[in-house]
């Protein structure tokens, strides 16, 4: 049920690294997110609205480069960290539905 949601694993796998800066990071994760909102069938509840919430706030400028490099850090951390709670409730609600 989940197979095309491992990209915001990876989503999540990339924000953490310390490769790069926040906002290189961010945009590969955007990436990642953008692919996983185009299998809503496989999103458990609510979490695919938190997730095109988010995909519209990293396309809010037309595509994802501009968004992001206008954003400064404290505002590219929030998004980050909006990523990485999304990928957390998507392991807890997959822990469940395993259960």
């Amino acid at each position: 049920m989940y197979e095309g949601l491992d990209h915001i694993g990876k989503a999540a796998s990339t924000l953490t690294q310390e490769a790069g800066t926040l906002k290189d990071r961010l945009g590969i994760a955007a990436v990642e997110l953008a692919i996983a909102v185009t299998r809503p069938d496989q999103w458990p509840g609510d979490l695919l609205k938190e997730a095109h919430r988010i995909d519209r706030e990293l396309f809010a400028d037309g595509n994802t480069e501009q968004t992001i490099s206008q954003m400064d850090e404290s505002e590219a951390n929030r998004v980050a960290q909006e990523i990485l709670c999304l990928a957390e409730e998507l392991n807890s609600e997959q822990s469940r539905s395993r259960s």
